[in-house]
């Protein structure tokens, strides 16, 4: 990683943006939460920018401070013209600059940002934008590029995603493949929760946003090609949730479909303990690794994926820990999962081992620090 002279910034000083942060949750946000209290983990200064103020406001969390921005939703973008006036003092004593990638207002402000206001940008490469509109599409790969280029690194989840990404393909000497983790403290086999209430025995499991990228249709469709003892629990809402429902009920499977909405993150590892096996039936590259199937991993189950060309056959090796299938194909779903419950206990152990091995929050906080040049707790910090 380049390192500029700091002057009189700390070593470790880091701004993050990311759209939201603790306590909404979701995959990019968990990412934003480990990297920022990794920071503070390692003696340094750590500074989140996030776009979910009802009214805009700062507070302290785990020792990271959090600039909560009120911004209004262009689709799925935030836009806040108060970050981009602050954005200069915002940004100013920080030795690096982290985006979370896509992010329209962020990669505005790195396109403004003055060269040298920080010394190092970091951009932390989500997922692609893909079928929302060509010509959108285009526009914003051109008008996003340029805060690429500014970049001194470009942090993909997998290889096969940085290698596939149309946007990334003449970035590749920036590329940085770091894979994500999670915590197998908080996530780990057990016994179910007596106290969850499923009505059917054999119990499929999705988290996750109901947007049209997640495959939900799919699922829902192969719950009614198996047997009556089958059913799935699906928690999440969003913008596909109203589509969701009308699909269950015009297939009659009102008493084979749960949906308990969202579940608080600290109550999630007893929903994955109470069922079988988990399924992420993403149809398109949006999905780009899929940190929930490591938290059903951690928790001793199987899970199956779609082979996308990004993470999410990263982690998950076929035919051992779980199966990887096309995507968009309800009938290649519906056999894996007859598969992955009939061998549950075997693909549910070496799951476990996989993630404990490659993938937990140890090794991903490892990676961060590698990633930053940060000193880990306790070690000596040496010449910079």
């Amino acid at each position: 990683m380049p390192h500029a002279d700091n002057g009189d910034r700390p070593a470790a000083s880091v701004l993050s943006i990311g759209k939201f942060y603790h306590p909404r949750s979701g995959g990019v946000e968990i990412v934003t939460r480990t990297i920022a209290e990794e920071v503070i983990r390692c003696g340094g200064r750590s500074t989140v920018a996030c776009f979910d103020g009802e009214f805009g406001g700062e507070e302290t969390i785990g020792g990271v401070r959090v600039r909560r921005f009120k911004a209004r939703m262009i689709g799925p973008a935030p836009f806040s013209w108060q970050f981009l006036r602050q954005f200069r003092r915002l940004v100013r004593g920080h030795g690096t600059l982290v985006l979370h990638y896509p992010n329209p207002l962020a990669e505005l402000a790195c396109i403004l940002m003055a060269r040298g206001a920080v010394a190092t940008v970091v951009v932390f490469y989500h997922s692609d934008l893909t079928r929302y509109n060509p010509l959108v599409d285009r526009l914003y790969w051109s008008f996003s590029r340029r805060a690429l280029r500014r970049a001194d690194i470009i942090v993909t989840t997998s290889p096969a995603y940085a290698a596939g990404s149309p946007v990334l393909r003449h970035l590749q000497d920036k590329i940085s493949v770091v894979p994500l983790g999670t915590d197998t403290t908080l996530f780990h086999p057990g016994p179910p929760a007596r106290d969850i209430d499923i009505p059917f025995p054999r119990r499929v499991l999705f988290v996750g946003r109901f947007a049209r990228f997640k495959g939900l249709d799919i699922l829902i469709r192969s719950i009614s090609l198996l047997p009556p003892d089958y059913g799935a629990v699906l928690i999440g809402d969003g913008p596909y949730g109203g589509l969701a429902r009308e699909l269950i009920e015009r297939l009659g499977l009102r008493e084979r479909v749960l949906l308990p909405g969202i579940i608080p993150n600290e109550d999630l590892p007893r929903w994955y303990r109470t069922c079988d096996l988990f399924v992420l039936p993403s149809v398109l590259r949006s999905e780009s690794f899929g940190i929930v199937a490591l938290e059903a991993m951690a928790s001793g189950r199987p899970i199956i994926t779609t082979e996308l060309g990004t993470g999410t056959s990263l982690y998950n090796s076929d035919g051992v820990t779980g199966r990887v299938i096309p995507p968009g194909d309800e009938h290649a779903l519906a056999a894996a999962i007859l598969e992955c419950y009939e061998h549950r206990q075997e693909m549910g152990r070496a799951a476990r081992l996989e993630v404990e091995h490659h993938y937990s929050l140890d090794v991903f906080r490892g990676r961060i620090r590698e990633l930053l040049h940060l000193a880990g707790p306790g070690d000596d910090p040496g010449p910079r």
